[in-house]
């Protein structure tokens, strides 16, 4: 509260610092620098109760004319003139939608981490920034903690074989394009009159999606992508080993929705990874997102349970 009060001593006339109790927690360095600064006037065991002022008008001019204040002893109530009201009252991390749950928080609401890493007390939770931080709560220190907790999310999603790394190489033409380091084998092209085969479980592209739509008696998971989808990427593992698991069960298609626009648009798939469950051309059900593989696999065993081929 007295940095801000005294930064805004710098553009105000005067500063009303009000403080709730009779004394100052802030470091005596910072009680100092206070005191010399003239234009700022300290109200001590002083609450807000309300603010009162004009409706904005149209010069949108702060309509603010004053507080109603509290003395916290005589429970006296006075007026304060003043043209502005901010709020700065400690630190509180906003950690309250994890409170109960596996991710342990310590005193004051904090994150709990492993010394020296992002790493929470769940596997593949990580944390950053103020939450985590009781002691130095500085931007700087933040921005840090972030690229400290990027960096172990993106090793544990590939430790535990949901990522995949890509590197760059070198095609004839010496430009640099991005290739997945494993697989490269397993990657489809899109399918064509000439290369589409029903008895395959896996294809690509448009023409495989429109003649699986019409012709398959199986139920067809369809996953929608797209250029630079890094989630895309995520999911990819994730789908592949479901499709093994029911290999002669399913038809698997994937489709870019930059390639086939019509058929996102006829789809409702309105961002990337979408995937889709049909049957004899119907969507039954559709997930958005990275989700584990225990999604999709029920969305395949529901169908598979109550599939029954239409004759044709």
């Amino acid at each position: 509260a007295i940095e801000e009060a005294i930064f805004l001593s710098e553009y105000a006339s005067k500063v009303e610092m009000f403080v709730r109790s009779g004394q100052l927690r802030a470091s005596k360095a910072m009680q100092d620098k206070l005191a010399c600064t003239r234009n700022i006037e300290v109200h001590y065991q002083t609450t807000v109760k309300d603010v009162y002022g004009d409706k904005v008008g149209s010069d949108h001019a702060s309509p603010v004319r004053g507080v109603l204040v509290q003395n916290v002893e005589t429970l006296e109530d006075r007026k304060v003139p003043l043209r502005g009201l901010f709020y700065a009252c400690g630190h509180k991390p906003n950690t309250l939608l994890l409170q109960g749950s596996p991710v342990k928080l310590v005193k004051g609401g904090y994150v709990m981490v492993t010394p020296g890493t992002a790493e929470t007390s769940m596997p593949g939770i990580f944390s950053a920034g103020d939450v985590m931080d009781a002691r130095f709560r500085q931007a700087v220190t933040a921005a840090g903690s972030g690229c400290v907790a990027a960096m172990t999310c993106e090793r544990w999603l590939i430790s535990e074989g949901l990522a995949r790394e890509w590197h760059s190489e070198c095609d004839v033409a010496g430009q640099g394009r991005e290739v997945e380091v494993d697989d490269l084998d397993d990657h489809l092209l899109n399918e064509s009159k000439e290369t589409f085969d029903l008895s395959s479980t896996r294809h690509h592209g448009t023409y495989a999606f429109t003649r699986l739509r019409k012709e398959s008696q199986k139920p067809v998971l369809v996953k929608f992508i797209s250029p630079n989808c890094g989630p895309c990427q995520i999911l990819q593992p994730i789908i592949s080993n479901v499709v093994d698991d029911f290999n002669d069960s399913i038809h698997y298609v994937e489709v870019d929705i930059t390639e086939s626009p019509d058929i996102a648009s006829d789809l409702d798939v309105s961002g990337t990874p979408t995937v889709k469950l049909m049957r004899e051309g119907i969507v039954l059900d559709s997930v958005q997102g990275v989700r584990g593989p225990s999604v999709y696999r029920d969305l395949i065993e529901t169908a598979l349970r109550g599939f029954t081929p239409l004759k044709r």
